[in-house]
């Protein structure tokens, strides 16, 4: 197979950042003997962390073989008009940084989030006469009419609808990390036969980590993740109410990781005394799987909102599977890998007295029954979610892409 030179866009992942896809898929690619570029911003959004201050539009370095493009871009917090601007300066740092790349690509990849990088990817594919994948990584702008961002009625909609559209049309292929999202770009004008499922993978060649432990007194639910519109740690803060007003003093929750609504929760829980939760810092990826091992049941839950209907794109559910622990799942999304795996339990989104039954349900079962749950959701991962494998499929999916191009 013909060694490529890849280029992959990004505007939020960074190398073992909180958010890796494109990092993790191109250590893989570089493993396959390709020649692998990754341009993503230099400040960390999750935790507020400039990686690389300087008053440089862009630096480059090597991180385990993949060139990395550092791009300065405006810091933000929260959703408003910063957010805006680190968009675009993720738009225009792309493009320029691009000219000073010695290797132009044979392929690029460029994400739907922030839709403006995923445009950013097919400029430079027509400057550099190379092929385009663009990546769905979730559905823009609806996702975000769906969380109250913006009405489908603004201005902004329309011009963000019209991109995804066009991007659409003009891919060579389309990547997803939805399952379910065929038929909508069907309905948008693209052709969903070039559209090949890549969700997010764990490393399997990691060691199995030993979950069954007897020896402990209280039992501890687990969320690491944000604290976004679109998660509802809410009920699980709700849940842990009920929990204390039923006086069941050895289920402990504990909620690490950072997001808009993360202050407010934190109010809710002094104002109501709970003494069973406990919120966290986040954490720095590489120490994720060590903490996962703390605990006795993982959780997810989200909102009900429309956005979830394409499928799931949640990196935690990934990460718990690959620690092997069941897992709580509380929302609406069809194909989620906890009921296909049958890892743990699931429960309808924003319903705290049935996730609070569904704690104290867990909380009920011998830790060997637990731990038969997460050796269900291990394998599943491993069968389809194996990281080296799901690469060698982006690589196949990147020669179909420059085949098309060629056409």
């Amino acid at each position: 197979m013909k060694k490529l030179n890849i280029w992959i866009f990004s505007a939020y992942d960074q190398p073992n950042g909180q958010s890796s896809r494109s990092f993790d898929y191109a250590k893989r690619l570089v493993n396959l003997g390709h020649n692998v570029s990754l341009f993503c911003n230099s400040y960390c959004h999750f935790t507020g962390v400039e990686k690389k201050p300087s008053f440089k539009l862009f630096q480059s370095e090597s991180i385990e073989g993949v060139n990395i493009i550092w791009l300065k871009s405006k810091k933000f917090e929260g959703n408003g008009f910063n957010r805006g601007l680190n968009m675009i300066s993720n738009f225009l740092n792309l493009i320029f940084s691009s000219f000073f790349i010695k290797k132009k690509p044979d392929v690029i990849l460029a994400p739907s989030v922030p839709t403006f990088c995923g445009l950013a990817g097919y400029i430079a594919g027509t400057l550099y006469k190379s092929a385009f994948i663009f990546e769905i990584r979730d559905v823009w702008p609806d996702a975000l009419v769906s969380i109250g961002g913006i009405s489908k009625k603004s201005f902004l909609y329309k011009i963000l609808r019209k991109i995804e559209c066009f991007l659409y049309k003009k891919s060579d292929m389309i990547s997803s990390v939805l399952p379910n999202v065929k038929e909508h770009i069907h309905e948008s004008g693209g052709n969903k036969n070039i559209v090949s499922y890549i969700p997010n993978g764990i490393e399997c060649e990691k060691k199995l980590p030993n979950t069954l432990n007897n020896n402990k007194t209280n039992f501890t639910i687990m969320y690491i993740g944000g604290f976004g519109l679109d998660h509802d740690t809410q009920s699980i803060i709700e849940a842990a109410e009920i929990i204390q007003q039923n006086k069941n003093n050895s289920i402990q929750i504990r909620l690490i990781g950072s997001g808009v609504n993360k202050k407010n929760q934190i109010k809710y829980s002094n104002k109501k005394k709970l003494r069973n939760v406990s919120f966290e810092e986040a954490v720095n990826k590489t120490l994720i799987n060590e903490l996962q091992q703390e605990a006795d049941v993982m959780i997810v839950s989200i909102k009900d909102v429309d956005s979830f209907r394409w499928g799931l794109n949640l990196n935690k559910i990934y990460s718990y599977m690959s620690a092997a622990k069941p897992i709580i799942f509380s929302g609406n999304s069809p194909s989620n890998p906890i009921e296909l795996s049958n890892c743990g339990f699931c429960v309808s989104a924003e319903s705290p007295s049935v996730l609070a039954e569904t704690i104290l349900q867990a909380s009920r079962l011998s830790r060997f029954q637990l731990h038969e749950m997460g050796l269900r959701g291990r394998a599943f991962a491993e069968l389809h979610y194996d990281i080296s494998n799901l690469a060698k499929k982006m690589e196949s999916m990147m020669q179909k892409a420059i085949a098309n191009k060629n056409k």
